[in-house]
């Protein structure tokens, strides 16, 4: 298995990935729009993905950090968000593409790497996290506001409360 970071030429091989990502959420995905939406990240270093490939060049897992900057830490964070592995290989790739990303912290200097995940039995396993020295946070909470732009895109589990 080979690691690499995205670049724009690599949005063909990314986008399939993508709509898999998002169908495991129950969210309808046009590559189109997926290509479109990394190619504008990109061209703009708005984010960082890292993703892994087969000796065979089948695409198996990405991480897409973004970045943000805290007053507190007076340094760049990185949002670690969105990370998927493909379910054969979803242990090895995940480990792999966390260990990047937390060098991608230490080889920026920022404060430090936020994982958000969507669920304790997705990709992000508690056991691998603690194993690769990230810290469950028990102290801050996380609240979330949709802007109405009129689309819904997420799965019912993400929806609040009512």
């Amino acid at each position: 298995m080979k690691l690499y970071q995205a670049q724009l030429a690599d949005i063909h091989k990314l986008a399939p990935l993508y709509v898999m990502y998002r169908q495991e959420r129950h969210i309808h995905s046009e590559i189109e729009t997926i290509e479109d939406f990394l190619h504008e990240r990109l061209a703009r270093n708005d984010i960082v993905i890292f993703y892994t490939e087969t000796g065979q060049g089948e695409v198996t897992g990405f991480v897409q950090l973004n970045p943000m900057f805290s007053a507190v830490e007076l340094k760049r964070i990185w949002l670690l968000y969105d990370l998927y592995a493909k379910e054969e290989v979803r242990s090895q790739v995940t480990e792999h593409l966390l260990a990047r990303a937390r060098q991608l912290s230490e080889e920026t200097h920022s404060g430090l790497i936020m994982l958000h995940s969507h669920s304790a039995e997705g990709a992000h396993n508690p056991a691998l996290t603690d194993h690769l020295r990230y810290i469950r946070n028990t102290v801050m909470y996380a609240h979330g506001a949709k802007a109405d732009d009129g689309q819904d895109t997420t799965s019912g589990n993400d929806k609040p409360a009512e």
